[in-house]
């Protein structure tokens, strides 16, 4: 630590006037903003805090959150918003009462096709219905494609329960803990099946469960015990096992294999069609979003791209770091590389970047692949995008429940802290913090006593927040099945049947400008399904901002309704 202990000391009192509710970690994040002294360490922080308790106050969660010591009749308690926990009980209440028994189970209802006769035991959509069907059909083996919010968690349920009836075995791979226990509570809350859980939380035995649920990076080390030979694989993001390591999990002594994903395409190399495809067979059935609005299986929603000015200095390192890339691609091109599809560019921009660093390829690939680098990150990081946020804190606080999607652990820290400083409860969520604080930060905004989320990318796949309806992209990506992901997080039905909102942060004369030709792969397959569409460039208010997303209502309306109900029924 450079810093002397008292001046450190004083510099964390500042931190938390401004930030006030910051962890040590985020406290450390925005020291090293501050300082630029990159040897401070949590620690250090943690000494000043616990050595200073007449200064400093903490509360009493598992990651403990701090303020600057006051007296206690000036501390104000922010409680739970208590219609949305009574709301979300007995919800949950409801689901809980419709469990049905399938340890032995009699089914509900048949349904019928020319090709097969199936006894559904849980309740599907016609989609999930048909879906399973093409499976069935295929011989219990395919990939079942169908944009995020739609069900998919349900049908591999269904999967499951019919390999349960034969006498079988099902292991679930997913690709985090947060999905492990996801499942687990799905299959906890639907069925009877007995459960065991391999990899992250561990838990029952996987050679007698019914269904067991593991993590990938687990399974691809050993295999997964079990004493039937009727075993279905349920592959949940499909897509993401397709790497030379994952793909050791998809072991051939599954007779039946299910994929499930949003999007069947990966970046960089030929894993669907080399891995995927080979083991799991067809894309058996797919669902788009136009035909999950048609039937009313996802919410409508609104798309918002509130456009971001760089300032000069970012300005002139972006057209730096195009130019670099630009001339390095030429000189690839002019070697005949970079000519078929995305997938066999990213191949061969990895075989060229192991080459030798004497190479004038080696060296152009590896150009090429650092300016693109450095040119992202600038647009995730740029100052424009933090202050964007800040005007949105009104609109977030608006929301049911709001997710901001950051590309970097850095930004997703700050925009969390500036959100608070505007007095928009917020919490950050990422893989440095360990499961226990993730798990918490997540129920936060589940049951209401937060208001937003804002995460980088363990929040794009799979994870089911029901409440939220406001979703922001600090930093867009060029891949349309992220894009489709982090739509899918805030577009899944609400109880009161409203709309979603997806706000998409760009910067203005960038790679990330529509007007340029970004995101439109993604823009085409959701321009038809969105109940509006609109763009605001740079200069844009806040009450400019909040009105559109909010549809026209004035800003605060919703806040004070909610108010007004909370000290009504509360």
């Amino acid at each position: 630590m450079g810093l002397p202990r008292e001046l450190l000391r004083s510099h964390i009192v500042g931190v938390l006037s401004q930030f006030p509710g910051s962890t040590a970690r985020e406290i450390q994040a925005q020291l090293h903003v501050w300082t630029r002294d990159y040897t401070l360490t949590r620690r250090d922080v943690n000494q000043i805090l616990y050595g200073n308790l007449d200064d400093f106050q903490k509360d009493e969660s598992y990651v403990p959150r701090w303020r600057v010591q006051v007296a206690p009749a000036a501390v104000q308690s922010v409680a739970p918003r208590t219609a949305r926990v009574r709301k979300e009980r007995e919800r949950l209440d409801r689901s809980a009462a419709a469990r049905t028994a399938v340890a032995n189970p009699r089914p509900k209802r048949e349904e019928k096709s020319a090709a097969t006769a199936t006894e559904w035991t849980l309740s599907l959509r016609p989609w999930q219905q048909h879906a399973l069907r093409n499976w069935i059909a295929a011989g219990r083996r395919g990939v079942i494609e169908a944009v995020t919010g739609t069900g998919k968690t349900h049908l591999g349920l269904e999967a499951a329960i019919q390999i349960a009836q034969l006498g079988g075995q099902t292991t679930i791979l997913v690709p985090s803990v947060e999905l492990q226990r996801q499942w687990k509570r799905r299959i906890t809350e639907f069925t009877h099946l007995s459960i065991a859980t391999v990899g992250g939380e561990v838990s029952g035995n996987p050679a007698t469960a019914h269904v067991t649920v593991a993590l990938v990076q687990t399974a691809a080390r050993a295999p997964i015990p079990a004493i039937s030979p009727l075993r279905l694989l349920v592959a949940d993001e499909v897509h993401r096992y397709g790497g030379e390591h994952w793909s050791l999990a998809l072991s051939a002594a599954y007779s039946f294999r299910l994929g499930l994903t949003a999007t069947l395409e990966r970046s960089g190399d030929q894993g669907v069609a080399h891995r995927l495809l080979p083991y799991f067979g067809a894309v058996v059935f797919h669902y788009d979003y136009r035909q999950a609005r048609a039937e009313r299986v996802v919410a409508p929603f609104r798309l918002v791209f509130l456009g971001v000015a760089l300032d000069a200095d970012e300005r002139a390192n972006y057209s730096e770091w195009t130019r670099q890339a630009a001339v390095n691609r030429k000189k690839l091109a002019d070697a005949g590389f970079l000519q078929g599809s995305l997938v066999q560019q990213r191949e061969e921009l990895n075989l060229l970047s192991a080459g030798s660093p004497y190479n004038p390829l080696t060296i152009a690939a590896r150009q090429y692949e650092t300016a693109l680098r450095q040119r992202r990150t600038l647009l995730a990081e740029c100052r424009g995008k933090i202050d964007a946020v800040s005007k949105l804190a009104q609109a977030i606080d608006n929301s049911n429940g709001s997710v901001v999607f950051s590309q970097t652990v850095a930004v997703a820290d700050e925009a969390a802290a500036t959100l608070r400083a505007a007095g928009v409860p917020t919490h950050a969520v990422h893989s440095q913090m360990d499961s226990r604080e993730r798990r918490g930060n997540l129920e936060s905004l589940e049951d209401g006593s937060i208001r937003a989320l804002c995460a980088p990318k363990i929040l794009d796949e799979g994870i089911d927040i029901p409440n939220i309806d406001l979703g922001i992209v600090m930093s867009a990506s060029s891949q349309k099945r992220q894009m489709i992901q982090r739509l899918g997080r805030v577009i899944r039905l609400k109880d009161g049947g409203g709309p979603a909102r997806f706000v998409v942060l760009y910067g203005v004369d960038t790679v990330e400008d529509p007007a340029q030709g970004a995101h439109e792969t993604f823009i085409e397959m959701v321009r038809e399904v969105a109940d509006s569409e609109h763009r605001l460039d740079a200069g844009w208010t806040a009450a400019e901002a909040t009105r559109l997303i909010d549809g026209g209502v004035e800003p605060g309306t919703w806040s004070a309704i909610r108010r007004r109900l909370g000290r009504i029924f509360g």
